[in-house]
C-alpha cells in the first residue's frame, strides 16, 4: 500500500472521529443549556433565582434610564417601580 494512501486514510479517520466528537460535545452542551433554561423557568435552584434577580435588576435599571433620559422628561414609571417592590432579589 502506498504511504500517501495510508496517510490519507488515517487523516480521514481522524477527521471522522473529530466530527463525531464535536457532535457528541455539542449534544451534551445543548442538553446543559436546555436544563439551565428549564431551571430558570422553574426557579428551582439558587443560581436560577440569582439570574432571575439579575434580569429584574436589569429591567429596573433600563426603566430608570428610560425615565430619566433627556428626551423623555414627562415619562413617569413610578407605578412600575412600586410594582417591583417585594418581588425583586432572592437572597441565598
Amino acid at each position: 500500500m502506498p504511504v500517501a494512501f495510508v496517510k490519507l486514510s488515517y487523516l480521514k479517520l481522524i477527521l471522522n472521529f473529530m466530527k463525531w466528537l464535536c457532535q457528541l460535545m455539542l449534544t451534551f452542551y445543548l442538553q446543559q443549556v436546555l436544563i439551565g433554561c428549564q431551571e430558570y423557568e422553574d426557579q428551582s435552584t439558587a443560581e436560577s433565582k440569582f439570574v432571575k434577580d439579575l434580569d429584574r435588576f436589569d429591567m429596573i435599571l433600563q426603566a430608570f434610564e428610560y425615565e430619566t433620559a433627556e428626551c423623555r422628561p414627562s415619562t413617569d414609571l413610578e407605578e412600575f417601580f412600586t410594582s417591583c417592590e417585594g418581588v425583586v432579589f432572592y437572597y441565598c
